[in-house]
């Protein structure tokens, strides 16, 4: 395993339990000047679900970088990386929108 994927993943973990956290309430991992406007638990949830989303485009990276040599798959690991996470913005605008 190449340690690209390993970083990855544990930085999807990393994002996932952060969109978790928030999910269930926790207002601190907002900014700190924004955090004391936000009362609201519905919009909580909505940011913890589009944060646990964007968890997605480090794995898809990850897994795409195991599937050959480690110098050739840098670059589509990347283009995959950002192109995963242009994907989970746009599903997360439509969260938010409530179009789920």
């Amino acid at each position: 395993m190449n340690p690209f994927s390993i970083l990855m993943f544990i930085f999807a973990i990393a994002i996932f339990l952060g969109g978790v956290s928030v999910y269930t309430g926790n207002r601190a991992l907002l900014w700190r000047a924004y955090h004391a406007k936000v009362t609201d638990k519905k919009y909580l949830r909505y940011v913890g679900r589009v944060t646990m989303l964007t968890s997605l485009a480090p794995v898809a990276s990850g897994i795409v970088a195991l599937l050959g040599d480690e110098d050739k798959m840098m670059a589509p690991a990347g283009i995959t990386l950002l192109l995963v996470f242009i994907i989970t913005i746009v599903f997360g605008i439509k969260v938010f929108k409530g179009e789920e």
